[in-house]
């Protein structure tokens, strides 16, 4: 739509009978780089924040988990393949649901033929996940949080296999048992990525029997 600037995409598939099933549905949306330049205003904002959390760990007001932790911690809810092990590190703060985290892409294969490779795009949204899963007031045995999608997502600078990158979230209750955070993506001092309201959905888990993870997917 060129009124708009915008196109609807639709990611389907056929089932085993030849029908089109639809997965998933977005709009994209043609954007010049304003929004970058606002964010890149506010940065000194969101690096103090994430000086917080750091400095937490000195007083235990926040935790630290290296890589092994991260991925141990999820495991109960999901196994990631190799290439989508991209955090290196999480500090969270479980009282004001903050956390930063560190990522590093030298492990993911290039091979495809992407503009960005899938892995990336999805470790730059974990972080939203474990922050309500793995806080101090997370009780995996009732309540589950899941990936629910997210409002609006901008790559201002293609991510580079070979750096390091900071990004920093804080998660916010909504309506319907959705939580939502803005995951700001550092660059060193540059933000060079944005996803706008990532929203997580709570399940509440049945005493008995305890169904596999599978089961609450969103369809």
């Amino acid at each position: 739509d060129w009124a708009t600037q915008s196109a609807l995409v639709k990611f389907m598939s056929f089932d085993g009978k030849g029908k089109l099933q639809e997965h998933s549905r977005c709009v994209l949306r043609f954007k010049d780089c304003s929004l970058q330049a606002k964010l890149q205003a506010e940065a000194h904002m969101i690096k103090a924040k994430m000086q917080d959390v750091r400095a937490g760990i000195a007083d235990g007001t926040t935790a630290r988990f290296n890589a092994p932790m991260v991925y141990r911690a999820i495991r109960p809810l999901a196994r990631f393949h190799d290439d989508y092990r991209a955090i290196d590190e999480i500090v969270l703060n479980s009282n004001t649901l903050e956390a930063v985290c560190q990522l590093s892409y030298s492990n993911v294969k290039k091979a495809g033929d992407f503009s960005t490779h899938p892995a990336i795009i999805d470790s730059l949204t974990q972080l939203c996940g474990f922050t309500m899963n793995c806080n101090d007031g997370c009780d995996l045995d009732k309540e589950v949080f899941m990936n629910h999608g997210w409002g609006s997502f901008q790559i201002f600078e293609p991510i580079d296999h070979d750096k390091v990158y900071t990004t920093y979230t804080q998660m916010k209750q909504g309506v319907d048992k959705l939580w939502h955070g803005d995951v700001c993506v550092f660059d060193g001092e540059k933000i060079v990525a944005w996803f706008g309201q990532i929203a997580v959905r709570a399940f509440a888990l049945p005493s008995n029997p305890v169904p596999k993870v599978s089961e609450w997917l969103i369809p």
